[in-house]
């Protein structure tokens, strides 16, 4: 049951930690307050001055979900402001990554359900795909993030982490393919934020202003951010690399 605060003692079952990331885990969770499975983003950072500027973060993008509510936006749930799965707290979002499973018909043929869009568009094994098909997969790919990132736009919220690892293609039962937008954990809303002092997002993504003058990030910083990711789905490599930033994450208050 709830208790004070959104604080549940016993409200996840089925834990399974689906991802890691600078700041943020990522947990699959059978979440008793719905009767669903969904997704659990966990703040990990234990200083208490930077996880409060997180849960501020998520509980105002959380205030904004109804106009966040888009096909190719993962979709938002409810703030957790602590859980012993997310003691610094996190929020419950649309599970959008799910564990191997098995086709019915293919005994020991496995396949998963969603991958980040440049294993989706270039292949993630040794057998690499045909240009024609890494131009089909790229076009797809490329209106949906339009899209999506066009609602979130509208919505005045700035992303500023795009990323091959924050954009997954989910496959449905009915082989239809769609892009979901992950991770608002950086995103910036224009209506709160009227001066941008930080800096946020990773380095091979970042638009040149970012880094010289981050209070003039604006919704092109994004768009620099698309370009940038779609350069490498068609050539398979970042179009720029600086050897000590290019695995950088940023987040600066």
């Amino acid at each position: 049951m709830p208790g004070g605060d959104g604080v549940a003692t016993t409200r996840f079952e089925q834990v399974t930690r689906l991802g890691e990331g600078a700041f943020c885990d990522v947990f699959r969770v059978y979440d008793l307050w719905s009767g669903e499975y969904r997704a659990l983003r966990a703040i990990k950072d234990k200083d208490p001055r930077r996880a409060s500027d997180l849960r501020a973060e998520f509980r105002t993008i959380l205030a904004r979900r109804d106009e966040l509510t888009h096909e190719n936006l993962v979709r938002l749930y409810d703030l957790v402001e602590s859980a012993p799965e997310a003691p610094f707290g996190g929020f419950t979002m649309e599970p959008v990554v799910d564990e191997p499973e098995v086709p019915s018909g293919v005994a020991g043929e496995s396949f998963t359900l969603s991958q980040d869009v440049r294993a989706y568009v270039r292949g993630a094994g040794d057998v690499p795909r045909s240009f024609a098909v890494i131009l089909e997969r790229t076009d797809g790919c490329l209106q949906q993030l339009y899209e999506g990132l066009v609602r979130l736009h509208r919505a005045r919220i700035i992303h500023r982490d795009l990323k091959p690892s924050n954009l997954l293609v989910r496959r449905d039962a009915a082989e239809v393919y769609t892009l979901k937008i992950l991770d608002f954990g950086f995103s910036l809303d224009l209506e709160r934020d009227d001066v941008v002092t930080s800096l946020a997002g990773t380095a091979p993504y970042l638009a040149p202003e970012v880094f010289r003058h981050p209070g003039s990030v604006s919704e092109a910083a994004d768009w620099f951010s698309v370009g940038a990711l779609l350069y490498e789905l068609l050539t398979g490599a970042a179009p720029y690399v600086a050897p000590e930033l290019a695995r950088a994450t940023f987040r600066e208050r």
